[in-house]
């Protein structure tokens, strides 16, 4: 995924308008995660200009 964000930001060098978009699908079972390390993970996405489609915490 980070690499995907270099080379967006390679081609944004050279071009004006610049629309990317990327789908990824994380699942993930079988455990449990705290309330803080899930938020962290949103702020991460956050930082990166990653938008979110959809988040579900169950």
């Amino acid at each position: 995924m980070f690499d995907i964000i270099k080379i967006k930001k390679a081609i944004n060098e050279d071009f004006i308008n610049l629309d990317a978009v990327a789908e990824i699908r994380i699942v993930a079972s079988d455990g449990e995660m705290n309330e803080e390390k899930y938020a962290k993970i949103l702020e991460t996405f956050e930082q990166l200009g990653v938008h979110l489609k959809k988040s579900i915490r169950r």
